[in-house]
C-alpha cells in the first residue's frame, strides 16, 4: 500500500515541478483588482500641453450667526471699541484682594463693557464698598478707569447654595416628568438659572414654587449630548455606582483580539510550496 502511495506522491511531485514556471509567471505578472493600478502606456501618461493659467475662483465666505447672550441690562446696538482692561495684571491682583478683605460680600467679578464700547471689568457687591476699599482696588488696576462698581441682591456663597440646593432635587424632578438638563449662576443678572424641558408655564411654576422667585432664573433646557470619539467608538460612560456596570468601551487587548480572530493569515508564494510538500510527505507517512 505505501509502495502504491509512493508512487503516486512521485506522478504528483512531478506535474508539480512541470507547473512551477506558470505559478511562478503568475506571482510574478502584476494582479489587477480594484485596489491595483494599471500600467498604463508611457505615450498615454506623457504630460499633456500647457493649458492656459485660470484665475481661481473665490470663495464666498457665509455669514457667521452671532449666539444670543443673556447679559442684562446692556444695550445690544452700543460702539464697540479695542480697548481693553490689563486683564493678567490687574484681575489676579483685584480679585486676590477681594478674597482677603471683601469675601463676605462678593458675588461675582466679569467683564462686559460700558456705554462707549469699551471692556470693562465689573465688580459686583451685595454691600456698599467702603471708600477704603474702592481706592484700594482702583490702585491695583492697570486702567482704574475701566473698574466698575456693581451693587447686586446675593452673594457668591448665596447663589452656590442655591446652585446646590436645586441640584439635589434633580432626581425628585425627573420623577415628576420635568427633566433639569442644567444648573448654573448667571453672574450677569446675579441668579441661578436652571434650563428644564419641557418649558412651559407649568413646569416653570413647579420650579418657582420649589426654590422661590428672587434667585432663580427658569430658562429653556436642552439635553447634552456626549461628542463621538475619533476612532468612531462610543463614548465612553461611567459605571453604574449601585450595579456595577462596565465600561462602554472594551480593554485595547479585547479589541485587538476580535480583529486578529476573524483574519486568516495570508502565505507568500514559497510558503505555500513548503506546505504543499509537507501535507504530501504526511500522507504518504500515514
Amino acid at each position: 500500500m505505501k509502495s502504491c502511495k509512493l508512487l503516486i506522491a512521485l506522478n504528483v511531485i512531478f506535474l508539480f515541478v512541470l507547473s512551477l514556471p506558470v505559478l511562478a509567471a503568475e506571482q510574478t505578472e502584476p494582479q489587477r483588482g480594484p485596489n491595483r493600478t494599471p500600467q498604463l502606456d508611457p505615450a498615454i501618461t506623457a504630460e499633456p500641453a500647457a493649458l492656459p493659467a485660470i484665475e481661481p475662483v473665490k470663495p464666498v465666505p457665509e455669514p457667521r450667526m452671532t449666539p444670543k447672550i443673556d447679559r442684562g441690562p446692556v444695550d445690544p446696538d452700543q460702539p464697540v471699541s479695542s480697548q481693553a482692561p490689563d486683564y493678567r495684571n490687574s484681575i489676579p491682583a483685584i480679585q486676590a484682594y477681594i478674597d482677603e478683605n471683601l469675601r463676605d460680600i462678593f458675588a461675582s467679578l466679569h467683564i462686559d463693557r460700558n456705554a462707549k464700547g469699551q471692556e470693562i471689568v465689573v465688580l459686583s457687591f451685595a454691600a456698599e464698598v467702603s471708600p477704603k476699599h474702592k481706592q484700594a482696588i482702583l490702585a491695583l488696576a492697570e486702567n482704574p478707569e475701566l473698574i466698575e462698581f456693581r451693587l447686586v441682591n446675593f452673594t457668591e456663597k448665596e447663589l452656590m447654595a442655591k446652585q446646590r440646593e436645586i441640584s439635589a432635587a434633580w432626581d425628585s424632578f425627573n420623577a415628576e416628568g420635568i427633566k433639569i438638563h442644567t444648573v448654573g449662576i448667571n453672574v450677569f443678572i446675579n441668579k441661578v438659572e436652571v434650563g428644564i424641558e419641557p418649558y412651559n408655564e407649568n413646569t416653570i411654576a413647579k420650579i418657582h414654587q420649589a426654590f422661590g422667585n428672587d434667585m432663580v432664573e427658569v430658562v429653556q433646557g436642552y439635553e447634552v449630548h456626549l461628542l463621538a470619539q475619533p476612532d468612531g467608538a462610543e463614548p465612553a460612560i461611567a459605571p453604574d455606582a449601585a450595579g456595577g456596570g462596565s465600561l462602554a468601551q472594551d480593554s485595547p487587548a479585547q479589541e485587538n483580539y476580535a480583529l486578529d480572530g476573524d483574519a486568516k493569515p495570508k502565505m507568500s508564494f514559497f510558503q505555500r510550496i513548503i506546505q504543499f510538500f509537507k501535507s504530501i510527505f504526511s500522507w504518504v507517512g500515514n
